[in-house]
């Protein structure tokens, strides 16, 4: 009984420090990765929020009004801070959004580069004529290694 009880234990820690490790994937980042980053948010007027790796997470489309980047409490490691509003919240199925609706919140975030989504280069939808931006991960478009755990996806085209 009491090795089936340390096992179970063993077992709970285990996974809670997986889960830790799977909710940043990178959110410590380097003075450089820093900059960089937040000099190409700066860049953007809107960005999606998404952890791609939680189940069940919901969108939030956000208006971006300030970026920052601040120290952490790990030496030489810094993180990103937007202050903006969270204008809609969507869902992904089979990498199109699905249930968009608009709202209003104001927020402030420190984000992991592997769920901020930015919009890029895209297509033609064949059907419609109408040009449909891609929602990549920003770790991945500024060349990290970095899982977001989904491939890009259409960014929403719905207006503010």
């Amino acid at each position: 009984m009491k090795r089936l009880c340390l096992l179970w234990i063993g077992g709970f820690l285990l996974l809670g420090s997986l889960t830790v490790q799977a909710q940043c994937r990178m959110c410590y980042l380097t003075k450089k990765q820093a900059e960089k980053a937040a000099n190409y948010l700066k860049t953007q007027k809107d960005i999606i929020l998404f952890a791609g790796c939680e189940l069940k997470d919901v969108a939030r489309r956000v208006e971006i009004k300030k970026v920052e980047i601040e120290p952490t409490e790990i030496k030489d490691k810094f993180q990103i801070k937007i202050e903006g509003f969270i204008f809609a919240t969507f869902e992904i199925e089979d990498n199109m959004v699905t249930n968009y609706t608009k709202i209003i919140s104001k927020d402030t975030f420190y984000i992991d580069l592997a769920y901020i989504h930015v919009r890029t280069g895209g297509y033609t939808n064949e059907s419609t004529q109408k040009y449909i931006w891609d929602a990549t991960c920003l770790g991945v478009y500024l060349g990290y290694t970095v899982d977001p755990c989904i491939d890009p996806f259409d960014y929403p085209n719905q207006p503010r």
